[in-house]
């Protein structure tokens, strides 16, 4: 059965839309059974689109995989600080937006994780200090090393500091720390 505030809201809705409440309804299930069929969760495929959006209004775009890796390379030979100031800057963008939907930066990296194929991450605990892994295989230092700027401005927004960066190929992990906040 449907809970009454799901079917009042749903009313609502269809009455905004000028629409018979079975046809907000059916669209509904429908849209759940698509998500279903292509193997998806409905809550997983709406995470996914508010994580891309958040990227579109953010400034990103789509890329190839060798564009990248050429983008990469050119920060490699001789351009890596201004690739690296770039990744901070756009991950701080992002995270000014990010804390409009999510409550923390964990969470936003985690819905964002989503999007990345072969890029996961990881956050944890060691000796009192807390740290996120970054496991990028198959990708050079200079990649992760890029990718933890991103995220370290993201961090950023949300009033976290790193602490301590180490990188080497296909890795990266921040140690951070909430800012502390002067009265």
């Amino acid at each position: 059965m449907v809970s009454r505030d799901y079917a009042i809201a749903l009313a609502d809705e269809a009455q905004l839309q000028g629409k018979p409440l079975y046809y907000v309804a059916n669209d509904v299930v429908r849209l759940y059974l698509r998500a279903k069929e292509k193997g998806y969760e409905l809550e997983e495929a709406m995470e996914a689109y508010e994580a891309m959006d958040l990227f579109r209004k953010t400034g990103f775009t789509f890329v190839s995989e060798a564009f990248l890796t050429c983008l990469i390379n050119d920060a490699t030979s001789h351009n890596y600080e201004t690739y690296a100031d770039m990744c901070r800057k756009t991950g701080k963008s992002m995270g000014m937006f990010a804390r409009l939907i999510f409550e923390s930066p964990k969470e936003a990296v985690g819905k964002f994780s989503r999007l990345f194929s072969d890029i996961h991450f990881h956050f944890g605990m060691e000796g009192g200090k807390e740290f996120l892994c970054i496991a990028c295989p198959r990708r050079s230092a200079v990649y992760a090393s890029l990718l933890a700027r991103l995220i370290d401005g993201l961090f950023d927004a949300y009033g976290y500091s790193s602490q301590h960066t180490e990188v080497i190929d296909g890795l990266a992990k921040i140690e951070y720390s909430k800012n502390l906040v002067s009265i």
